[in-house]
């Protein structure tokens, strides 16, 4: 597990859209999953700031360099509140993450998102043949994470066994 903020540092002031918009940063370094660092690196940011989806696409690719996709599963869940900000085409960032080397499952999750924020989102997990879910609170995101980690060990169990079966 991974955890990558985005559009963390500044403000919404168009005096900080330079700042905000250049912030992407991996706060939780890929390791295995530890709820207690995790949650504390989650709680040292607020949502503000602008939202540089696509700078954060591409700089998942590079998270995940190593980890290439015909040896790994690598799933990507972009979590955002609405539009990119920054200038960005967050769909042909996706398109690009899709087809790279490491071949993730991007999943994107839309946080009480307006309808042009889920248009943008879905136009985002459709360009990485990802899926789209809108959830409205903490709740609700918690819900779908989970979800997504049970779907996550069945695949990984359906990929050893395939493997297995090769043998």
């Amino acid at each position: 597990v991974a955890l990558r903020v985005y559009g963390h540092k500044g403000s919404n002031a168009d005096a900080d859209k330079k700042l905000s918009c250049g912030s992407s940063e991996l706060v939780y370094p890929m390791q295995p999953y530890d709820s207690g660092k995790l949650d504390k690196a989650l709680g040292k940011f607020k949502p503000t700031g602008w939202t540089p989806i696509a700078r954060s696409l591409k700089a998942a690719e590079q998270d995940l360099a190593k980890y290439k996709g015909e040896k790994n599963t690598n799933i990507i869940y972009l979590v955002s509140d609405g539009v990119e900000t920054c200038d960005g085409d967050p769909a042909q960032a996706a398109k690009e993450l899709a087809d790279s080397a490491i071949t993730p499952l991007v999943n994107v999750i839309g946080l009480d998102v307006d309808g042009e924020g889920q248009k943008q989102l879905k136009a985002v997990a459709k360009a990485a043949q990802g899926t789209y879910v809108t959830v409205q609170n903490q709740e609700e995101l918690q819900e779908e994470l989970n979800r997504a980690e049970k779907i996550a060990k069945r695949w990984e169990q359906w990929k050893l066994k395939s493997l297995d079966d090769l043998t």
